[in-house]
């Protein structure tokens, strides 16, 4: 499924991003791993545009954090993954802190095309560490496909939290 940002969205995701990279810049943090440092302004501004897509697409709020970390990124239940294209690969990355019971979403946005993400598919952080390969330079688990279907994502979180993720 490919969302497509209207450049008035565009802009306004994109100013969270660059307000999150620059407190991050600010408090001496760089990306993990093997990221780019030409790139590292991708990080959260594309981050938040991603978040912003599979907010439309499952109908949830997406808010707008600057500075927190404190919960998940849509709908209070959906965690996003982007990876940019060309990048440094494709598969789903899933961090060492990442709850076993939160659906992760794999979203590839390609260089050229940056108002449009493309929704490749989604797996729960446990699927996707019991398939996926650890990478000890990047510090995070990569689950290739394949992955669940977006529609399935929408049928199952996007009306809110199913009642087992809402109760924690």
């Amino acid at each position: 499924m490919i969302i497509a940002l209207t450049p008035v969205e565009a802009f306004t995701v994109a100013s969270v991003g660059l307000r999150r990279q620059l407190l991050a810049l600010a408090r001496g943090h760089v990306p993990d791993g093997n990221a780019d440092e030409d790139r590292y302004f991708d990080h959260h501004i594309f981050g938040a545009m991603a978040e912003f897509a599979v907010a439309r697409a499952t109908n949830l709020f997406w808010h707008a954090s600057i500075g927190l970390d404190a919960g998940l990124d849509v709908g209070g239940c959906i965690s996003v993954r982007l990876r940019r294209l060309p990048g440094t690969g494709t598969d789903l990355a899933i961090r060492r802190k990442d709850q076993d019971h939160v659906p992760q979403v794999l979203v590839h946005n390609h260089r050229g095309r940056e108002f449009y993400f493309d929704l490749i598919g989604w797996l729960y952080t446990k699927e996707a560490r019991e398939r996926g390969v650890w990478n000890e330079r990047s510090n995070v688990w990569f689950a290739p496909p394949p992955y669940r279907s977006i529609e399935e994502l929408i049928a199952t979180f996007g009306n809110g939290p199913p009642s087992q993720l809402a109760a924690e």
